[in-house]
């Protein structure tokens, strides 16, 4: 089974000082957080790169 994954953004220092790029990847899996800002997130990792933390484990309740 092939899925599409999402990329975010961080850097970091190499060791001579110089800003590189990581890239983070997040699996397509539905594993639904909601998040502080009470919008529902498919998966943890979802939510961490969009900046939210989570606020606890299944869709937001309305």
């Amino acid at each position: 089974m092939r899925s599409e994954a999402t990329e975010g953004k961080e850097f970091s220092q190499n060791n001579v000082g110089n800003q590189v790029e990581n890239q983070v990847f997040c699996t397509d899996e539905y594993a639904p957080v909601c998040g502080r800002d009470g919008v529902t997130y498919s998966n943890k990792c979802k939510a961490d790169i969009s900046g939210i933390k989570s606020a606890y484990r299944g869709e937001c309740k309305k």
